[in-house]
């Protein structure tokens, strides 16, 4: 097994300094470490990690190696991303075969290239940074996401409480659904809460292009920052006609969070297709982003 330093040099903050000689429960504070107690559940957890020998596995946050000594002794090749120093050297130090250990902050860590499968139990405070950086990968890179969460995001992430804004920019492209459960009793320090395994997945039929990733994302985030609960309020706060959601055939009574992923598709493509007629017609198209766009 090699041990490798991060090439772009990142560590947490505060310092350097810091991540290398702060006292073992204060970096557990503060990065958010919370181990699985009993190989036993680190192997439960591993299990639901799909087999697909094409796709290299990203261990995220690798911490005490529990999770990288079950998927090395199932026979996977990983690369394992720990940030905290002192971890990372103990990890590599035990040669489990097949892992590479790099020590780095994976938001700044340089992903290999080719096809990816990322497994971990990620802090709680940084879940959200971190799906949406395996996100940015695409779907035709990445092969899926097996990761332990705080159960209150994993349930979010899921739908539990409705549409929320991080979903319905990601849907066209990749599903989220909940595996294993784990009561916190199950882990070192106990968390506050309960955690649950997110399942991220590429979609077999994307319903956009990736290329229209940016421009689908900035209508949704456009619409929800309206304000306004109701499609047609919310629209009309955008664009300068009352017609979009008819021309999507989207019911303009319908609650921007209750909207389906067909329903935010549609209301894409519509508005689209207005800004290109009208760019035919000669007329000029106003892009403003959401902040500067006028409530009405």
């Amino acid at each position: 097994m090699r041990y490798m330093s991060n090439p772009r040099g990142s560590l947490p903050p505060p310092s350097a300094q810091w991540a290398r000689t702060a006292p073992a429960v204060e970096r557990r504070k503060a990065l958010g470490q919370n181990f699985f107690r009993s190989p036993t559940d680190a192997c439960r957890f591993v299990r639901q990690v799909q087999e697909d020998s094409t796709a290299t596995v990203v261990e995220i946050g690798a911490g005490s190696g529990m999770i990288t000594s079950a998927l090395s002794a199932a026979g996977r090749s990983v690369e394992a991303v720990e940030i905290d120093p002192e971890w990372a050297k103990r990890l590599a130090e035990r040669e489990l075969v097949g892992v590479r250990v790099h020590t780095a902050d994976f938001l700044d860590w340089q992903m290999p290239l080719g096809a990816l499968l990322f497994v971990g139990n990620i802090p709680f405070g940084s879940s959200t940074s971190i799906v949406r950086h395996c996100l940015q990968v695409g779907p035709t890179r990445l092969r899926g996401m097996v990761l332990l969460t705080q159960r209150e995001f994993a349930e979010k992430r899921c739908g539990r409480w409705g549409g929320n804004l991080f979903n319905a920019q990601w849907a066209p492209w990749f599903s989220f659904s909940l595996g294993e459960q784990f009561s916190r009793r199950k882990f070192k320090p106990a968390p506050a809460t309960d955690t649950a395994t997110l399942f991220v997945d590429p979609l077999s039929g994307p319903m956009l292009p990736w290329a229209d990733r940016v421009i689908y994302q900035e209508t949704v985030r456009a619409l929800f920052s309206t304000g306004h609960a109701q499609v047609r309020e919310a629209c009309a706060a955008v664009s300068r006609t009352n017609s979009w959601p008819g021309r999507a055939g989207v019911s303009e009574h319908t609650r921007v969070k209750d909207l389906s992923t067909s329903d935010w598709v549609a209301l894409h493509l519509s508005k689209s297709i207005q800004h290109i007629g009208e760019s035919r017609r000669g007329v000029r198209v106003r892009r403003q982003s959401p902040a500067r766009r006028k409530k009405h």
